[in-house]
C-alpha cells in the first residue's frame, strides 16, 4: 500500500471516529446513537470487506505471475 494511501485511509478512519464521538457526546438520546453506530459499522464492513478481499486476491494473482515469470513454478 503506498504512503498516500495508507494517509487516505488514516484520514478516513479519523474523521469516522471523530464523528461517531461527537455523536456520542451530543444530547442525541443513546439508543439512537448506538443505532447509528451499528449500522455505519456494518456499512463499512459491507464496503470494505470486498475491497480488502480482492486487493489480498490480485497480490496473490501478481506474486504468482512474478514467480512463473522468473521461472519459479511449483
Amino acid at each position: 500500500m503506498s504512503t498516500r494511501a495508507r494517509v487516505a485511509l488514516l484520514v478516513i478512519a479519523v474523521v469516522v471516529i471523530a464523528a461517531h464521538v461527537a455523536m456520542w457526546r451530543s444530547d442525541m438520546p443513546r439508543d439512537v446513537a448506538f443505532r447509528f453506530t451499528v449500522i455505519n459499522a456494518i456499512a463499512w464492513a459491507v464496503v470494505l470487506g470486498p475491497v480488502f478481499l480482492v486487493a489480498r486476491w490480485l497480490h496473490a494473482v501478481e506474486r504468482r505471475n512474478a514467480e512463473r515469470e522468473r521461472g519459479e513454478e511449483r
